[in-house]
């Protein structure tokens, strides 16, 4: 277990540089990303496969802890954000490190899709006789990077409030909407330096959201909570289409991010998908919602 140290002051230096080249990919037949956060192309847990690059640059450790360099470990940590754990999956001494690490090979229960956050941390792995500027008991880190997973289809993060029945009828709702979209700034959508949170709006109903929250961990509930993005995912590209002229979609803009995850998850020109926004054929934009965030996987695999 990693030993927490105040964040004000460490009493030792921190070697971050020395885990600058590793990388993550999460699957075989895509690049390793250096940077944090790392799309996820699929919310299927059968096509996530995360691996870990580790190049660690000993030779910038051993410029601070040369003495204590054989008592450094790798370490691996994974956040599960539905279960609100962290666990270590991995650990390793400096000169043992495979050059790719599957992480899926060394924690088969996890379901990769639902993980929020991997780290590689440097820790020590046994205690030591004290002395100023090292690191002594088991478990100090001397240097870690984390890299924060989330999915493609909520690049934009698109905030999302909740709202009571009475905070529906005062809106001009009926009080027990489940949901509502307000677009507040169209053209915000469709630029590359756009910021979702500024354009859009999403409402739920807090019952609903507080139930599919607590039951996060059944598959009907995932298959649900599957259905309302894309729900909201269609709601948000038509409406912002409008039925008049739309502007021009900039690279990397909100409006992108949508039609960009849509369109390589199921192999659909992306310039059919706005076609039929434009046209605003809802249920053909919903089923590619739809089938994106794969919620069949989890309403066809309930318990009996």
């Amino acid at each position: 277990m990693l030993r927490s140290e105040s964040r004000l002051v460490r009493p030792f230096p921190s070697v971050d540089d020395a885990l600058e080249s590793v990388g993550l990919r999460l699957h075989p037949d895509r690049e390793f990303s250096l940077d944090s956060p790392v799309d996820l192309e699929s919310l299927s847990d059968q096509d996530v496969y995360p691996e870990l690059r580790l190049d660690v640059a000993r030779d910038r450790i051993a410029q601070k802890y040369g003495t204590i360099l054989d008592s450094i470990r790798l370490v691996v940590i994974v956040r599960e954000k539905a279960i609100h754990r962290s666990r270590s999956i991995f650990e390793s001494r400096l000169d043992h490190l495979p050059p790719v690490l599957p992480l899926y090979e060394h924690a088969s229960d996890i379901q990769w899709n639902r993980v929020s956050a991997i780290a590689t941390f440097l820790v020590l792995g046994t205690s030591l006789q004290a002395r100023p500027g090292y690191p002594y008991q088991k478990g100090h880190w001397v240097a870690r990077k984390e890299f924060l997973i989330r999915s493609r289809i909520q690049a934009g993060q698109f905030p999302i409030e909740c709202w009571n029945p009475s905070d529906f009828k005062n809106a001009g709702f009926p009080e027990h909407s489940t949901y509502a979209v307000e677009i507040l700034d169209r053209e915000e959508l469709f630029r590359s330096d756009g910021d979702a949170a500024d354009a859009v709006r999403i409402r739920i109903h807090a019952d609903v959201y507080r139930a599919l929250l607590q039951a996060e961990d059944e598959r009907w509930a995932r298959g649900l909570q599957r259905l309302l993005v894309a729900e909201i995912a269609t709601e948000i590209l038509i409406t912002s289409f409008g039925s008049g002229e739309s502007p021009t979609i900039e690279p990397g803009s909100p409006i992108d991010s949508l039609l960009t995850a849509a369109s390589e998850r199921q192999r659909i020109p992306r310039e059919r998908i706005e076609k039929w926004a434009r046209e605003r054929n809802t249920s053909k934009v919903r089923a590619v919602f739809q089938a994106y965030l794969r919620a069949n996987d989890e309403l066809t695999r309930v318990s009996p």
